[in-house]
Order: C-alpha cells, then structure tokens, then sequence
C-alpha cells in the first residue's frame, strides 16, 4: 500500500498538526503496523491507535480474526521558547510509539459455516419464510433488469450506488439483506465479464433469467440471539421472523437456504492453529471407492474408504426409481403424486445428511493423520476429465456421481484451519511419470520399474 495516498494533500491537517511535517515518523510506525496485519487493514488500525480511542481492537483479515492488544504512548515535552503544546511544530515533534502489549497474536480465528435444519415449524412461519425469499427474488429481478436496460441501450452499467439507490425502501426486507443481495450481482456480473474475456469458449451470459425465490442473507450486525430462538429483521414497518434455534456465541451472518427444506447457514468462528504442524510434504490421491489415499515423503500411508458414501447413493438411487415408477402411474400434480413427491424430497433429504456427515469425517481423518505426522505442505491431486470418457452407462452413471470437488473443497477449509499450506492440480500423467528422472511408459502389468 502506498503511504502517499493515505493522506489528502500537504495542506491537510490532523491531530498532529500538518501531516506532511511529520510524514517520516508516520511512514515508519505504519510500515511496523502493516508488517503485523498486512497492508489492507493497516491505515484503520493505525488510525485508531493514534486517537487512542480503545486498548483492545478485533481486525479481521481475509476470513482470519486475530484479536491483539495495542497501547499508545505520547512524549509531551515541556513547553519552551514561548510554543505552547498546541502547536503545530510542537505537536509535529511529538514521538508516537506503537508497542503490541503481551503476544503479537494471542488467538487466531477463522469463518466456517454451519448447516442449521429447520424443522417442526408452524405453517405461518413456513409462509413468512417463504414470502421472504419471493421478496429477495424481487430484488434480484430489479437488479438483473436495470443491468440489462443499460446493456441493451449501451449506456453506463449500473454500479453499487445505483443499485442501491434503486433498491432502497423498496422490499420488505432487512436494508442490510438487500445490500447483501446487491453485492452478490455485482459479483456475478464481475465473474461473468472475466469469464467472458478470458475463456469466451464458455460462452458465458450475464444474469439474465428472472428467480421466483432467492436465499436471505443477514449479516453478523443484523442478526440477534434470545434464549432459544434467533431474531431475524425484516425491515421497518415488518415483524422480525423469529427461529426456535439456539445459536452459538460465536456465530455471526447467517443466510436462510431452501435445500428441499428451509435451512439456515451460520456463519460461525473457530480457533485455527498458530503455526504448522511440520515441514513434511503429502498428496492426497481421491477416488471413487477409496475416498482418499494419501502419502508422505516420510514414508506414511492412509487410505480412507469411501464405500459408505457409495453405497448410500446406491441406495438413494433405488429409492427413487421406485417412487418414480409410482409416480407415472398418477395425474400430475394429484394429492397421491404430491405425497410420493415429498416422500422423494425426504428420501433425498436423509441420504444428503449422511452423506455429508461421511465426507467431514473422512477428511478429518486425513487431516488429522498429517497433524499426527507434522505434514506442513498438501498437494491434492485434481481428477478433472475423468468423466469425458464412455465406460457404459453403469461406470458413467458413478462418475456422474462422483463429488470429488467437494472432497477438496472440504480438504482445503480443514488443512487451512491446521495451518497446513494446501494446493490443488492436474494428475494427468502422474501414474506413468518417474518422479526422480521424468521419464514416462505405461506398463503392461500393474508393476510400473523405470528404465
């Protein structure tokens, strides 16, 4: 970060008198606060240290909070040669001494999100939810028309501030969950145009298709805890929707998500290691039947199996094709179709829980076994393509179903949080490649020798 542009212009005056009197000393103390925190957050904090306006600041940093005590010391020397402390040069000689009290960091955290299952509710709270998402639909439509008439008449695209301005006192939502919707298509629309420019093969099209419904954010300022229950606002003038769902102390945003029921995502902070666990190196090779299979180049082995999460979308699969078989035999949309139709949601429902709850707890087994084994640096390897070939309908219908990118996504949120440095690539190659000379066949057995 550039310190010349954290002050306006030479004529521009703090509490010091004029900055650029004391610009040295002040380029020296921020370079000691951007060491510690990183430069995003270093002209904030240091502007709270000088108006010494808390001890205590909590600093958040790319989804880490690192909680961390300051104290502010003044050097006030006497007054002389007729210059009281007011001024200017004197305030400008003042020494500012920026000083971490105790540990540079003290306890690290990170965001996760916790699925929260909404059930056993009241048919008017299940309305309420409901009509809240129809009306974050209309938010999103507005945004995706407004976007759309400035594309289609070639005039400038709507930024923050116009959607913003669009949206406000509009909806019967929260003014902060509209914001949040907002940031979201801008989002979209940003990915959308660098999907465009760099791989226009994809033919990307910017948000386009009107919603019915849209999932509700709140974020962490917006969102109140009872005894038992969460308090949701809906903006002024509409009651807040009310949750029977105790929340944890450290939870913050959450997001309403209908996943064939409504669900409620906390967005909660956990402790994460303060250094590595070691400076041995891992791959992690995933697979259909065997979920994982890592190595380490300390000669440890683990595989994990992932029969069970196989088996269940076996079972899942029979499941539904006999309440499909019943259902065609119904007028669609019948009371005796509608209640297979919920047997169907429920069946998938139950599988998705089970299924999730196997994978965390295989890949916190292999985290754990390179805890165990001081592992500091995970490669996990990308089976991408695997699906582009034809081994019948049987084979392909298991590769279809195959969630090997939430393996990784799972694997990299865990060793994140164990401080462990992971990254992700291609395998292509990998099984008919010497790893010390780089000389590749393919052998005719399963025993593969180098030359």
């Amino acid at each position: 970060m550039g310190t010349h542009g954290c002050f306006a212009s030479p004529r521009s005056r703090s509490r010091f008198g004029v900055r650029n009197c004391h610009h040295g000393l002040v380029k020296q103390q921020l370079e000691l606060v951007a060491q510690a925190h990183g430069s995003r957050d270093a002209l904030a904090i240091f502007k709270r240290i000088i108006a010494g306006q808390q001890e205590r600041i909590d600093v958040v940093n790319d989804g880490e909070m690192s909680k961390i005590s300051y104290k502010t010391e003044w050097e006030r020397p006497s007054p002389s040669n007729g210059q009281g402390e007011s001024d200017p040069a004197r305030l400008a000689s003042h020494a500012i001494f920026y000083r971490l009290s105790g540990e540079e960091k003290e306890e690290t955290y990170m965001k996760t999100i916790r699925v929260y299952r909404l059930n056993n509710l009241s048919p008017t709270l299940l309305r309420r939810l409901k009509a809240a998402q129809m009306e974050a639909a209309r938010v999103w439509n507005l945004c995706t028309q407004t976007h759309k008439a400035a594309r289609v008449t070639h005039a400038q695209w709507p930024g923050q501030r116009e959607l913003e301005q669009a949206t406000k006192g509009r909806f019967a939502l929260n003014a902060q969950a509209v914001q949040q919707i907002v940031h979201a298509f801008l989002a979209n629309v940003k990915t959308t145009r660098t999907l465009r420019r760099e791989h226009p093969e994809m033919r990307m099209k910017y948000p386009w298709r009107e919603k019915r419904f849209y999932p509700v954010k709140w974020p962490a300022q917006a969102v109140h805890r009872e005894e038992g229950r969460v308090v949701l606002p809906m903006g002024k003038g509409h009651p807040s929707l009310m949750l029977p769902l105790a929340l944890p102390e450290n939870a913050g945003a959450c997001m309403l998500v209908w996943n064939r029921g409504f669900e409620l995502h906390a967005c909660l902070e956990v402790p994460q290691a303060s250094e590595a666990p070691g400076s041995v190196q891992a791959t992690v090779d995933l697979g259909e039947i065997h979920l994982a299979a890592v190595t380490t180049n300390s000669g440890k082995a683990l595989i994990v199996t992932g029969r069970g999460i196989r088996s269940l979308k076996r079972q899942r699969g029979k499941q539904l094709g006999q309440l499909a078989k019943k259902q065609r035999r119904c007028q669609k949309h019948s009371r005796r179709w509608k209640k297979l139709q919920r047997t169907k949601n429920k069946v998938c429902r139950r599988a998705e829980q089970r299924i999730r709850d196997l994978r965390h707890k295989a890949t916190r087994t292999v985290i754990d076994f390179c805890i165990k084994h001081q592992v500091g640096t995970l490669f996990i390897g990308n089976p991408h393509g695997v699906r582009h070939r034809d081994c019948g309908r049987h084979h392909n219908g298991r590769m279809a179903q195959w969630e090997y990118g939430r393996d990784i996504d799972y694997l990299t949120h865990k060793s994140k949080q164990a401080r462990i440095s992971c990254s992700t690539g291609s395998e292509r190659g990998t099984s008919s490649r010497c790893p010390r000379c780089g000389h590749r066949h393919k052998p005719k057995g399963r025993t593969w020798a180098c030359r």
